[in-house]
This record gives structure tokens, sequence and C-alpha cells, in this order.
């Protein structure tokens, strides 16, 4: 009778555990995640508007530069260029689809103005593709009141419904997509991504058309149209970077989300023959991944488009100790207005500088962005404060350069004549680099305390330089000083506070800027690096207040602007083009791309787009690989120099934990550095405030303008002339003028 009992009660546990485990897994499956706000913006409905009919290709719209021909057959668009008498398609002409060899599916999606995939459950992971052509399709075309016009498709062998809204511009068009015409049904199947116009522009390789794919990794890069090489892959980048609150596993191998992003600015193109498309995307640009295709990928063509997030996967956990799980795709689904500006270029406008210039044009316009005045060169210096070691009863504070020594280096560069200088504090406060924040205040002891902080900053004031103090308002070391994980801390999308509590949410990071600001400017600052700020870009799904990833975007675009009102200069440790804005200083403008095996040749497109407008550095000078050549490339670029300072020698920086840069030594590098600015100082003050107005590379040169300035570079070691001008190797000249 015992063993029985323990028997059934033995029985009894493995079947509770089980229904547990059951249990948490159905919950995690069918768990209603919070529901994201949507961004503002004004419905109009379909049964507002007036019915067009007609068959074929129709003229809709006409302008001075354009003329844009709907198909009312099935979508697809023809835009006709004026001024370069050239059309282009959203789909191949008969000509180019003779060629392809795809199958039956890619050949329908050539032939689509909207392509999406959908799953037929959320636990699926294997999204299956649709197109106006394989889905049983109809399709609505609409008067728009402001002259454009809606193209609506009910998709009925899935039940999914999409549409644009399609406007004529001086430029090109306007693609809206709003949330009202997205949708797939209460039921399965469930829309998780889509793409209008995914083969606008495309052309293949084994014709006579000649020409590249702009992308926009890193600065910018192309992507050479090649009959002879063929990729295995493509060029896919989510805008701004991934969303970390979709990946639910902290142990995950892949660590690259935390280098931040590739994609700092929502632009792509196509260059063809003498003649581009370039798009902007710019509304829901957090939700949408950048995609060139290089032609043989996918299909025989070389093709570029932004692709829309309805809905996003993630890892439910359903084991903590084991990390195990399975993947699935969010209930919430993405309810925001979608938007792609594209522009048309032709002749000496169509190449990526073109595409440059015309990009710079909608960021003055959509940011109100005012010419910088001509100003003197800053030497911008940042001095390491503290770092911490490990000790054998814990982590050590180790001083590196206490205040009192870097206003001994500021008063070496002011004896040297050097008359501005912006000299940016690191790892000043209570535990230096490794600070736990929030726990971070008063400075460090070991570095002199409030008091020689102060005094440091006085002296720079008696100086007429300035000090940039660098904080940190987004992540935590550990919850403290008023900091609550259920509260003040972003939430992935299983419920969990993200990886065990790190990043703030949008209103904690706000208030402990606030709270921040009265001892900075207690100390005199002159402003602030606010050290990742817009580095992560997140959903928030703390049920408290939860957030969008556009929502966090608008929020920290809010926030940078409070921040910009409170501390005069206002540095971003990435140049992301949400930042943007007066006033606004980028620490760190990439002068080299990723290195992706399809991408042929690295550009300043981004630069070409800001210079003039904000001010931009390039990477430390320490961490360059080549000083010399990459120093001539940022001036090439119009970045400016910066350089890193210890007091400390070299040789004691070895171990700690976030010093990685052992040629940072005051006495040693001194002389060097000061070498550098002179050199440069003079050629950046001829080109500050000024655009650029062209750009080239032939051979080692490279010959770039700055309105009535021109710059020689010579980036070989050997002396080169290049339109009449000598160059020595690895120098520059400018000239005036030209």
């Amino acid at each position: 009778m015992y063993k029985l009992r323990k028997t059934a009660l033995t029985l009894l546990g493995v079947l509770l555990v089980g229904a547990a485990i059951f249990g948490l897994r159905t919950f995690n499956m069918r768990r209603g995640l919070p529901v994201l706000l949507a961004s503002e913006y004004e419905i109009i409905h379909n049964d507002s508007l007036t019915l067009m009919t007609g068959q074929g290709l129709t003229q809709i719209a006409d302008n001075k530069n354009f003329t844009l021909w709907l198909n009312f057959d099935c979508g697809n668009i023809e835009l006709y260029h004026k001024e370069a008498a050239y059309t282009w398609r959203s789909a191949p002409s008969e000509r180019e689809m003779y060629l392809e060899r795809s199958n039956e599916l890619w050949m329908n999606n050539l032939q689509s103005p909207v392509m999406f995939t959908f799953a037929d459950n959320l636990q699926s992971m294997i999204p299956r593709l649709g197109n106006v052509h394989n889905q049983d399709t109809q399709m609505q075309i609409f008067e728009l009141p402001c002259g454009g016009v809606r193209v609506h498709f009910i998709f009925r062998a899935t039940g999914i419904e999409i549409g644009y809204d399609i406007r004529l511009t001086e430029t090109g068009f306007l693609v809206d997509v709003p949330p009202n015409l997205v949708t797939d049904g209460d039921t399965a199947p469930f829309l998780t991504e889509f793409i209008i116009f995914p083969f606008l522009g495309a052309t293949r390789s084994d014709t006579d058309d000649t020409g590249y794919l702009f992308m926009p990794d890193g600065p910018g890069a192309l992507i050479h149209f090649h009959l002879s090489r063929q990729f295995n892959h493509s060029f896919i980048e989510p805008v701004f970077g991934r969303d970390l609150a979709y990946i639910t596993d902290i142990n995950t191998a892949d660590l690259r989300q935390f280098f931040g992003p590739r994609v700092h600015f929502p632009v792509y193109g196509i260059h063809r023959n003498d003649h581009s498309m370039m798009a902007v995307i710019s509304r829901g640009e957090s939700l949408a991944d950048i995609i060139g295709n290089p032609a043989y990928v996918q299909t025989g063509f070389n093709s570029a488009h932004a692709r829309f997030s309805y809905r996003s996967s993630f890892r439910v956990i359903t084991n903590a100790q084991t990390r195990e799980g399975f993947f699935r795709f969010t209930d919430t689904i993405f309810s925001e207005l979608r938007s792609v500006d594209f522009y048309f270029l032709t002749g000496e406008d169509a190449g990526w500088v073109g595409m440059a210039q015309a990009y710079r044009r909608h960021l003055v316009e959509k940011y109100n962005l005012e010419r910088r005045p001509s100003e003197e060169m800053p030497l911008t210096l940042y001095i390491i404060g503290g770092d911490m070691t490990m000790g054998t009863l814990g982590n050590l504070f180790v001083p590196i350069t206490t205040f009192d020594q870097a206003r001994e280096m500021l008063s070496f560069f002011h004896e040297q004549g050097v008359g501005n200088v912006n000299a940016i504090m690191t790892g000043w406060q209570r535990r230096g680099n490794s600070v736990e924040s929030p726990n971070k205040y008063p400075a460090a002891r070991q570095l002199g305390g409030d008091s020689d902080l102060r005094r440091l900053i006085s002296h720079a004031d008696d100086l007429g330089y300035s000090v940039i103090l660098m904080d940190n308002f987004s992540t935590i070391a550990q919850a403290g000083r008023g900091i609550r994980l259920r509260r003040d801390t972003v939430y992935n999308a299983q419920g969990f506070s993200l990886f065990g509590g790190w990043h703030l949410t949008a209103s904690a990071s706000r208030q402990m800027f606030d709270s921040d600001w009265e001892r900075l400017d207690g100390y005199g600052a002159h402003g602030v690096l606010p050290i990742g700020f817009g580095q992560f870009l997140l959903t928030d799904f703390n049920a408290n207040a939860p957030m969008s990833r556009t929502q966090m975007l608008t929020s920290i675009q809010e926030m940078a602007a409070h921040m910009q009102s409170l501390s005069g200069i206002l540095y971003f440790s990435l140049p992301q083009s949400f930042l943007i804005g007066p006033g606004a200083v980028f620490s760190s403008m990439p002068i080299q791309g990723t290195f992706m095996t399809m991408l042929d040749e690295t550009v300043p497109f981004y630069p070409i787009a800001l210079h003039g407008y904000v001010r931009y550095y390039a990477p430390t000078y320490n961490w360059m690989s080549e000083p010399r050549r990459d120093m001539l490339r940022a001036l090439a670029w119009g970045a400016l120099p910066n350089f890193e300072l210890t007091y400390t020698p070299s040789e004691d920086l070895w171990g700690l934990m976030n010093t990685h840069i052992y040629s940072t030594e005051f006495y040693r590098r001194r002389d060097e550095f000061i070498g550098v600015y002179n050199r440069f100082h003079e050629a950046f003050y001829m080109i500050s405030g000024k655009v650029i107005t062209s750009y080239m590379e032939i051979g080692d040169i490279i010959e770039v303008s700055f309105e009535d300035v021109t710059i020689y570079v010579n980036m070989g070691i050997e002396d080169a002339v290049h339109n009449g001008v000598l160059v020595s190797g690895l120098d520059f000249v400018i000239r005036e003028g030209l």
C-alpha cells in the first residue's frame, strides 16, 4: 500500500511538472504582448474616396519634370523623366524578362508592384512569398484629395490586404503606405513583411546597362554591376541596427548586435547608365531593412528596395537554466505609416555624389538646417580620467589622469598657441570608465574630486577652452539610486527586463539626464557627450508604458533637443541621421565600410550630405591603423581630427577594463598631436561651413571641391601631378578659386 501511494505521488509530481512546462509553453505561445501605440497619422478610408476605372497604362499625373503612368491591370508604374527622356519602370521590360531564367514564383515576383511574406501560424518560421500574380488578387484604384492615387490590393488567397498612395513631386514621387491599408485579418495566415516596388529600376548585368547599387553601409558603399562575378548573398541590414528587444536569449552567440548599427541613414539607390534613382525612407524607417540584391543572387537582376516589418520574430525561452526555447512571431503588429521619397537624377547629377547632394537637400528641408559659419578647427582631446582593474578582493580604481594633470595638458597646448580646444573628459566619475550608472557621483576622489574638477573647468574658461563631460543616460550596470527594474528599464518581447536590467526607458533616461545635468552644470561643464545615446533603438514592452520603436525614435529626438537647449555643446557618439539637428556634433563618422564581400567600393556619401551643416569627426587618431593615410582621407571627407590622451605612461594601461589604446601618453605624443593639428587646421578653416560640390578618385589622387576651395590628396607614396598640380606622396595641396 505504501509503495503504491509513493508511486502515485511520484506520478502525480511528474504530471504536475509536465503540466507546468506545458502551461508555460502555452502561455508564452499565446500570451498577449502589450499593445504598442501607433504613431500619429491622418486616416483616409477608401469609402471616402472616388473609385477610378481604366485599363492598361494610364497617365495619372504630370508636372514640368515628370509624367507618371499607372497600369490599371496590375498596379505597376512607369515614370517618364522629361529632361532625361528616360522611363523608369517598377517591373522589367519584356526584353529583360525574356532573358530571365527564374522559376514561376520569381517570374511573378519580378512583375509585381508588391511582394510580401506570410506565415501559416505564428509559430512557423518558414514564411512564404506572395505577390499580385499568385494570390487571386483584387485591385482597387482611388483618387486622393491631394492629387495622388491610391492602389489597394486584396489578396483573396490569404486574406491579406496591402495598399499604397502615390503622389508626383518636383523631384520624383512619394509613396505612402498608411496603416489602415495593411492588414491580415483575424486568422491565419499572418502577414510578416512587405515590399512596395521591389524591382523599381532593376537592371540586368547581361545587357548593355552599366552602373551600381548604392547601399548605406558605413559612410556609403557601391555594388557594381558584374557579369563575370556572381554572389551568393545580398546586402540586408536593418536601418539603425537590430532591435534588441527581440533578442530574448542573453547567451546569443551573435554579438554583432552590440557593436551598433551598420546603417546610420535610410537611403538606397540605383545608378543605371546616365540616370539614377535614390530612395529615402522618410517615415517608418526604424521598421525597415534595406536590401541590395546583386544579379544572380535571387534573380538575374540587380535590385534595391526597402522591406518593412509587420511582425517580428523572437525566441521564447521555456527553460531559464538551459536557455531552451523556440521561435515565433509576435501577436503585436507594427501599425505605422511608412513613406518613401523617390528622387530621379540624370546626367552629371546622376552619380552617387549627385545622390548625396539630393539627400543633403532632403535633410536641410526635413530638419530645417542652416549653414555653419567658417570657424577655427578645435583641437579635440579625449582625456581619460580613470578606469578599473581586477583585484584580489574586487575591482580596484586606477587613476590615469588627475584633474590637475588635465590642467597641465591644457596649459601646454595654450602655450603652443592653440586657440581653440575641446577637452572631452571621460572616466571622471566615481568609478572611472567602469562607472556603475546611476551610482556615479561624486567625481572620482582619486582624481581630485568635485573641487578639482571645478578648478579644471574654471582653468579652461580662463584659456578660452571648453570641457565636455562624457556621461551615460541610456544604460545602467545595476539598479539603484532611484532606478527600479520594473518601472525604469526596457522590457523585451517575452516580457522580461532586457538583459536583466540594462537599458533605461525613455522617461527614465530623461529623468537621469535632468538629475545629472544639475551636477554637470554645477561643475561648469560647457557640454556633454551622452555615450551610446541613440545607439540602440528599441521597442519597449514594459507594460507600464509600452513604446514602439518609432515612438522610441521620436522620444530620443525630443530628448536630444532638450539636452541641446541646456548643455550648449552636444556630441553624439554615433552619426544616426535621426539625431541630426542644429548644433549636433557627431564624434565618430566612419571613414571605411564593413568589408562585406559583395561591396565593391566605400564612398563618402554621408559626409557629402552633411558637410557645411553638421560638424563631424573622424575616428580617434590613436585608433587609426594607418594614421597618415586615414587623416588624409578624413580631410578629403571633411571630417575633423581628434586625439586621446592620458598622463599615465602607456605601459601602465595594460589590463584595464575599458582602456584599450596603449599609445596615449601625453609626454610621448603631445608634440606629434600638435604637428598634426598645425598641418591640418588651416585647411579645415578654409572648408568649414562649405558644402562638398564634387568628389572623384583617380588612382591615388582624391580631388574634392568645397565650393570655391579644391583639395588634392595623394594617398600614394609617390609624388604625382594631377590637373597640373604637383602633390607629394602622402600629402595634400589646397587651392582657392578653382
